[in-house]
């Protein structure tokens, strides 16, 4: 039993001092760090390589999300490389969290693949997202993201593809 215990207490360890104790990282690298292992954010429908249309409804599961992160619901189209974020999503009392996503336009998409994914973002990254999507809200087009702002990473993502 106690070989066990200094197993246990040994992983632990190696935890803490890899998330929290790194060399040169900065208290906002220790706090991603840290929220990536603690957090938890799921799409849990559509399945993986689902067909669905051009409005999909995409459902999910949370906890733990921190303080400061911001979930948003991001859609990768692979056949151009770019990113196109919807809005930030907002959680029901038990984490559950739904979202309404475009995937191309209304005439263009039919047979494409789609990754959405589900994001966290820091502040800074949330508020580029917020910045990109005004801008598109205002009418200045939709040209989409090479990358991800820094601080926005993915959490979980499913590829599903577009048949109406």
């Amino acid at each position: 039993m106690m070989k066990k215990q200094l197993i246990t207490l040994f992983l632990i360890t190696v935890v803490l001092v890899s998330v929290l104790g790194a060399v040169g990282m900065t208290t906002a690298q220790k706090a991603d760090a840290l929220a990536k292992t603690s957090s938890l954010i799921r799409i849990t429908s559509p399945r993986n390589n689902a067909r669905v249309g051009y409005i999909t409804d995409v459902y999910g599961t949370s906890h733990n999300i921190p303080r400061g992160r911001y979930a948003w619901v991001v859609v990768y189209v692979k056949k151009v490389n770019m990113y196109y974020q919807q809005w930030p999503l907002s959680f029901r009392p038990n984490g559950d969290w739904s979202s309404k996503v475009h995937l191309g336009t209304p005439s263009i998409g039919v047979g494409i693949r789609f990754d959405i994914a589900v994001v966290l973002a820091n502040e800074n990254a949330h508020r580029a997202l917020m910045r990109y999507q005004i801008s598109n809200e205002a009418g200045h087009g939709c040209p989409g993201m090479v990358h991800l702002p820094k601080g926005a990473v993915i959490e979980g993502s499913v590829t599903v593809i577009r048949t109406r």
